[in-house]
């Protein structure tokens, strides 16, 4: 989840493997709050990149965002993804990325054919990348990190994930809640 909330990470890791070449590598950021959770959003570029990201709390935690593609990218509107990670133990998380775009008839063949010809090759490599970066982490990588603005979501869903460890943490063994 930290990755996905630091929409910067895509400018600086993707720069050359994906359609996040475009926009600047420095942004303002703001937490605008939401009944589901809290957006993430760069306050001086929209539609341009990796932009933006929706946290959203609920029975499960995930998150949204999308990316702009150009018109040669086919038809259809924005590309949405919407991930989500599952703890399986201390070490190791199941992370699942859903990928969305609204096209309909014959148009959603074509984008079909050209996401399975030109891009989705693009997007494992995307996931890829960001594999290869959060398995090389060391387990404390944090207690040395130094975080900026564009870091705000980060610290934030850290605070939320803390808050519920202390409260899951306090609940007596084998109790139900």
């Amino acid at each position: 989840m930290d990755n996905v909330l630091d929409p910067m990470h895509g400018a600086f890791l993707h720069r050359d493997s994906h359609s996040m070449f475009g926009g600047d590598t420095s942004a303002r950021f703001r937490i605008r709050e939401t009944d589901r959770g809290f957006f993430f959003e760069k306050t001086d570029q929209v539609g341009v990149n990796f932009d933006w990201v929706e946290y959203v709390r609920g029975s499960m935690d995930f998150v949204d965002t999308e990316i702009p593609y150009a018109q040669d990218a086919g038809p259809g509107g924005v590309f949405g993804i919407v991930g989500m990670a599952t703890p399986i133990d201390a070490t190791n998380s199941a992370i699942f990325h859903w990928r969305t775009r609204r096209v309909q008839g014959w148009e959603r063949e074509v984008w079909r054919f050209l996401y399975r010809t030109r891009l989705e090759a693009k997007h494992w490599t995307v996931l890829e990348q960001d594999r290869e970066v959060l398995e090389a982490l060391a387990g404390d990588a944090d207690a040395e990190e130094h975080l900026y603005q564009h870091d705000l979501g980060v610290s934030r869903i850290r605070r939320i994930y803390r808050a519920d460890a202390r409260a899951q943490a306090a609940v007596p063994a084998g109790s139900v809640s």
